[in-house]
């Protein structure tokens, strides 16, 4: 994909907040095959040193998806799901 020059130094405003439940993290954990309790399981995520359960490293791409529709269409990515 070639980058558009017209976006360039433009900059863009935070997206909407993106509310993260455990559910959610546990099911993108089933999605990339990630087995690791630490994921899904509150007493495993303490046991681990966690306060609660975590989001697995990849999780944030979740995030950056659901805002980057905005740079090149002007709406929110979620807005069109």
């Amino acid at each position: 994909m070639a980058i558009n020059p017209d976006f360039l130094g433009k900059t863009f405003p935070p997206g909407p907040a993106y509310e993260i439940s455990r559910v959610k993290l546990a099911e993108f954990a089933d999605a990339i095959g990630d087995p690791n309790p630490v994921y899904r399981d509150r007493s495993a995520a303490a046991d681990a040193g966690f306060p609660d359960v975590i989001a697995p490293p990849t999780f944030p791409f979740v995030i950056s998806m659901a805002s980057s529709g905005s740079a090149t269409s002007g709406r929110c990515m979620l807005e069109m799901w």
